[in-house]
Order: C-alpha cells, then sequence, then structure tokens
C-alpha cells in the first residue's frame, strides 16, 4: 500500500482562537494516526493572520506529546529566515524526544537564493564569532573559518551567476570559464568580522566559443555576483568585492581574460603589482584556470629568479610611505599609532613581503 501524509497549515477559523487551532491540528493527527496514516506534516508560513504553524518545530513537540506513532514532520522550513545551526539543534532535539519519528524538510523561497546565500554567510560568521569568544576557537581558526565562509559565498554566487547568464543569454553551456583570485588579506586567509574582499577575476572562452561571447558572458556574471554578494537585493549584510587589485587598478576592466592577464602581467605590471601577487590564491570558480593563473602568471613575478634592482625596492619604500601617510588617522601620532607607527605591523608586513620578492624564488620556504 502506498504511504499518505497529512498536511495541516493549523489554519484559524472565523472567530476562532491560535489556541483552538492547535486542538483541532491534535485531534486531526490522532484521527490520521488511527486510520493509519504515515505522516502529518506542518507547513511553515509567516504573517498570516490565519495560519497558525509558524513556529514548527514548538507545533511538533506539541503533536508529538499528544500521539503515539505518526511520523510528525515540517515541510518547507524556508531559509534564509532561520539559522541553519538552530535548526539541527531544534530537529536534533525533537529525534531525541520522539526517536525516530521526526521528519524535517527544507526549502527556500523561488529567487531567495540570493538572499539565502547572504544569510548564512551571516549566520556562519555569527557562530565562528561566538566560537572565538567563547575560547572555543582560537584565533587562527577563527581567521580561517570566516575566510572559509567568504569562499563558499562567493563560489555558490558564482555558480548561481553562471548558471543564470547561461540560461538568460540562451546558450546550451557556459562560453567561458571564471575563477575568482582572492588577494589582500582575503587572499592571505585573514578575514575578520569587518572584512571586505579583494579580488580579481578571470576568464578563459570555453573551446570553439566566440571570444566577444565569451567577454559578455564573463561581464554579465561579474555583474551578477557582486548584485549578489552587495547589492541591494537583500537587507543581509553585504560581502564588499574589492577590485582595485585587478591589473590597471580601478582603471583597468573588472574582468579580464587569461590572455590578457598574461600579456598585462608580462609586459606592463609595475612592482607594486609583482607585491600585491604575494597573497593571490584560488578562492571561487574554475580551479583548472585558477592553478593556471598562480603558476604561469603569478609564480614567475612574485617569486623571481633575479634579484630586485635598486629602483624596484625604491618603488617599495615610496609605496610604503605613502599608503602609510596617507592611512595614518589626522592628529594621530605616528610613534603611537600599532600598525603604522615606526616597528608596527605595516613594517613586519613590508619587510617580509620585500623578503619574499627577493629571496622566495630559491628558497621555497619563502
Amino acid at each position: 500500500m502506498l504511504p499518505v501524509s497529512v498536511l495541516d497549515l493549523s489554519p484559524i477559523n472565523v472567530g476562532a482562537s491560535i489556541a483552538e487551532s492547535f486542538a483541532h491540528s491534535v485531534e486531526l493527527a490522532q484521527t490520521a494516526e488511527r486510520l493509519g496514516y504515515k505522516r502529518i506534516w506542518f507547513a511553515e508560513h509567516h504573517n498570516m493572520p490565519g495560519i497558525a504553524s509558524a513556529a514548527t518545530s514548538v507545533l511538533l513537540c506539541h503533536i508529538g506529546n499528544h500521539t503515539q506513532s505518526i511520523r510528525i514532520g515540517a515541510g518547507g522550513i524556508m531559509l534564509p529566515n532561520h539559522s541553519p545551526l538552530a535548526i539541527a539543534e531544534q530537529f536534533g532535539t525533537l529525534a531525541t524526544l520522539f526517536g525516530d519519528r521526526v521528519d524535517l524538510g527544507l526549502g527556500r523561497a523561488p529567487g531567495s537564493d540570493p538572499a539565502t546565500m547572504r544569510a548564512m554567510r551571516r549566520h556562519e560568521i555569527e557562530r565562528i564569532g561566538l566560537g572565538w569568544m567563547s575560547g572555543v576557537i582560537d584565533d587562527k581558526a577563527s581567521l580561517a573559518g570566516m575566510t572559509d565562509v567568504y569562499d563558499t559565498a562567493i563560489d555558490a554566487s558564482l555558480t548561481w551567476a553562471i548558471r543564470h547568464q547561461t540560461q538568460e543569454m540562451g546558450l546550451d553551456e557556459a562560453p567561458a570559464a571564471i575563477a575568482v583570485i582572492g588577494m589582500g588579506r582575503y587572499g592571505g586567509r585573514e578575514v575578520n568580522f569587518s572584512s571586505d574582499a579583494d579580488v580579481i577575476i578571470i576568464y578563459r572562452p570555453s573551446d570553439n566559443a566566440d571570444d566577444n561571447q565569451a567577454n559578455l558572458f564573463a561581464r554579465k556574471v561579474q555583474e551578477d555576483l557582486r548584485a549578489i554578494l552587495q547589492g541591494p537585493t537583500t537587507l543581509e549584510p553585504k560581502i564588499e568585492l574589492d577590485m582595485d587589485l585587478r591589473p590597471e587598478g580601478k582603471n583597468g576592466p573588472l574582468v579580464r581574460s587569461y590572455a590578457s592577464c598574461e600579456e598585462y602581467y608580462r609586459s606592463w605590471a609595475s612592482t607594486w603589482e609583482h607585491q600585491a601577487l604575494l597573497r593571490a590564491r584560488y578562492a571561487a570558480g574554475d580551479a583548472a584556470l585558477a592553478e593556471d593563473f598562480l603558476m604561469h602568471v603569478a609564480d614567475p613575478l612574485r617569486y623571481p629568479k633575479i634579484d630586485l634592482t635598486e629602483a624596484q625596492v625604491a618603488e617599495i619604500r615610496k609605496l610604503k610611505a605613502r599608503m602609510e601617510a596617507e592611512r595614518l588617522p589626522r592628529g594621530v601620532r605616528r610613534d603611537r599609532h600599532l600598525k603604522l607607527g615606526k616597528g608596527g605591523l605595516s613594517d613586519v608586513e613590508w619587510t617580509i613581503q620585500l623578503l619574499q620578492l627577493q629571496h622566495a624564488g630559491d628558497n621555497a620556504n619563502l
């Protein structure tokens, strides 16, 4: 016999109370159990005056306490309405109370993928933050965990954007592979609670794909990606994509082909761009494309086999001095600033990066 379930919304009848609605739901569950139905589902609906099943986990506990064997479940626990961790805890508790009688169905509202990604990012950052503040994880694990959250959110958003633009352009498959290269502190896996994400977005046309179509596709995907992560699609906190470290900086295109990157870095890149590549790593998207970029474009520049010239060293010192002058807060003495003062974090960071540029080509440990 085909198992049959019952779906209950706990409707509130005209002139009735919520308590009466719950009593009717208990009566329905007991009747369904007596007649041999296998499961009763309660749908999650919010902000609906005529529906009482919004707090489904609480209602399931009430129903479970008044039945013996029928399976109880919630269909369509809607993300991003809830923290995944909270849902796991609630339904784990129900499973402990009622054994193997509890079912859980997860869902999402149509078109809610962008909002869901940002909501889940917030949930995970909060979870990691609580773990760090309570001493469950240390500083290193906290930074790594938050970086992993950014990687996952950007990769999921990129996957959605690629699928969306493939459909929008009426294509059977994507005409280009796209990768996101992490840069700056994000590339160095040092994301904190208020970090943006420094990135470079690159693409490579697929076999037999038209170059112009691949470029248009990559630009449209980049627009989708930024809209998902930092657009006004939701009130959830944004992930700001900072693309100022891309080739040509603010004057360069937001997305660039692999071939164009090869040509630019080989012929035109400044010393500061070599230095910026020290933290470059694969973050999201096509791993093979990212690996080619890192191995064949970035590595020869950030780990050079020849010594830096005096002019290059002078350029690095000049850039450091200008950056510190621009960022030092007005009225703050340089010798009192932990990051930008003498012997501060900036001195340590730039010294290490200079040593890497000078010696990493001969010493793999650097």
